[in-house]
């Protein structure tokens, strides 16, 4: 049984999610994250909500972001927002001891930033298109990652750990891409070779073998044997 939020919702009056503290729409967001098996179905949800809601608070603001998160009444996590949806800044850890990350964007709303301290500070490039030409690990001796696209803006070409953001240096992995955006083979990194053997996978997209070891797939295309591990999946393919 899927899940249905609103109507969920629906069954249970404002006073008593009210005496829980939880704001409406947040009931909503934590309803919609909760996927059960069928078999267990919506009577798990309820009990599951409500042992979530005692551990921890949410606030959202004027525009149904979230606003602040708490953990058994002590702050945990805070938002701040640029503008009508990117958000510019995010406090972790309690009280004093938060780490604060900032995030900065440019006029297409792209994130050209994003910055945690002398741990994690990226800065990312783009072209007129909006693709993403580059990430630079500022905390990382400023070592850049360079991204090449074709004409139809599919990636083609990475460069790891470039000194600039052209490319210079470094190692690079190049995709071979069928007409159909499958990838055929990865320069340096093993050859994915088409299911059919006539230089395209299969209907799924699926890949025969990888680097000549054979996969397999269940009738739903899930991956059941990459070679080296078996996988198994529920009813929900997870």
């Amino acid at each position: 049984m899927v899940v249905r939020s609103r109507s969920l919702l629906s069954t249970a009056t404002k006073a008593y999610w009210g005496k829980l503290g939880i704001d409406a729409q947040v009931l909503i967001l934590l309803l919609d994250s909760v996927r059960p098996d069928p078999e267990i179905g919506e009577q798990m949800v309820r009990p599951l909500l409500i042992l979530i809601c005692f551990a921890f608070g949410f606030q959202v603001d004027a525009n149904a972001r979230m606003d602040v998160g708490s953990w058994k009444g002590a702050q945990l996590i805070d938002y701040d927002y640029a503008g009508p949806a990117r958000r510019d800044v995010r406090k972790i850890g309690p009280g004093g001891g938060q780490q604060t990350q900032t995030s900065t964007w440019d006029g297409y709303r792209c994130m050209t930033g994003l910055d945690s301290g002398t741990n994690h500070d990226l800065a990312y490039g783009y072209d007129d298109l909006s693709r993403r030409t580059f990430k630079q690990r500022v905390h990382d001796s400023g070592l850049y990652d360079v991204y090449r696209h074709d004409r139809a803006s599919r990636l083609g070409e990475i460069v790891n750990d470039s000194q600039d953001d052209l490319g210079t240096g470094g190692s690079t992995v190049t995709y071979e891409l069928s007409d159909e955006t499958s990838r055929l083979s990865v320069t340096g990194q093993g050859t994915y070779n088409d299911q059919a053997g006539s230089g395209s996978v299969d209907a799924l997209h699926r890949y025969g073998d990888v680097a000549g070891v054979a996969r397999t797939y269940d009738d739903r295309g899930n991956l059941t044997s990459d070679g080296t591990y078996q996988y198994s999946y529920g009813p929900w393919n997870r």
